[in-house]
């Protein structure tokens, strides 16, 4: 984003947590580098402009210098057709998951229950209920979360295409 804000990175916390890379260039000021990187150290504020920036990994941060490639300069480059022709299939094992181990993804059943919990304006404890009624691990809180963004998310874009759900009774 071009000015990293709280609200750009939803309230709750759980996308910004979830970024195991970040980059930041220069910003206004010191809060909107804290929300950029994370923490209150470095300050992205102080970068020097003109493709200063700091990148964020999982165990460090490296002050680096971005260049920037103006698209003629790009046109001169010779291409190549792509490696790969189609995805190979990926097993759990290639995603550094456990076999066996849950999806981190979300699963039917949890996409459906969400579609539930937005359309009836149910909470996480209900979503987190009806999973588990459904015989899967209850999701924790910030799982749920995601589910309920996702199941809103899909709601409304249901809505936009002239779809409603009705709930059918036997």
């Amino acid at each position: 984003t071009q000015h990293p804000t709280k609200a750009a990175f939803g309230d709750d916390g759980t996308m910004p947590r979830n970024l195991v890379g970040r980059m930041a260039l220069r910003v206004t000021d010191a809060k909107a580098s804290e929300v950029a990187l994370g923490d209150s150290f470095p300050r992205a504020d102080r970068l020097l402009g003109a493709g200063d920036a700091y990148v964020k990994g999982p165990q460090a941060i490296h002050r680096t210098q971005l260049v920037l490639v103006d698209e003629h300069d790009l046109d001169e480059v010779e291409r190549q057709e792509p490696l790969l022709e189609t995805w190979p299939e990926v097993e759990a094992e290639d995603l550094g998951l456990e076999p066996g181990r849950p999806s981190p993804w979300p699963q039917p059943v949890e996409v459906g229950m969400g579609l539930i919990a937005a359309a009836e304006n149910h909470g996480r404890p209900w979503l987190k209920n009806a999973i588990a009624a459904e015989g899967l691990n209850p999701p924790g809180s910030g799982r749920a979360g995601e589910i309920m963004r996702l199941g809103q998310a899909a709601l409304a874009w249901l809505k936009e295409q002239g779809w409603t759900l009705v709930k059918m009774t036997a």
